[in-house]
């Protein structure tokens, strides 16, 4: 019992996570990152970024943790991509 409550817990944290991410981002996309996105990459981050945080309530309500770690490991690394022209601009 106590092995399945952890692995519960241990699949809603990935679930969160997932969802912070989804918030942060969103809001990196307005503030340290606005500049390194034009608007039409901003409108297509927002919607792809709307459509996960709706499927998170919805349809991905009851996931597997893997399903959810595979949901953020590969926005993370569309978010890499992001963040090396980010740092490239920078330097």
């Amino acid at each position: 019992m106590v092995a399945q409550d952890r692995k519960e817990k241990d699949r809603i944290d990935v679930k969160n996570a997932l969802e912070e991410y989804v918030y942060n981002l969103r809001d990196k996309l307005d503030g340290e990152y606005q500049q390194f996105v034009n608007e039409e990459e901003k409108s297509k981050w927002i919607t792809n970024l709307n459509a996960l945080e709706t499927w998170l309530y919805e349809d991905g309500e009851d996931q597997e943790r893997s399903v959810y770690a595979q949901k953020l490991e590969e926005l993370k690394v569309m978010v890499k991509k992001l963040t090396r022209r980010s740092y490239c601009t920078l330097v």
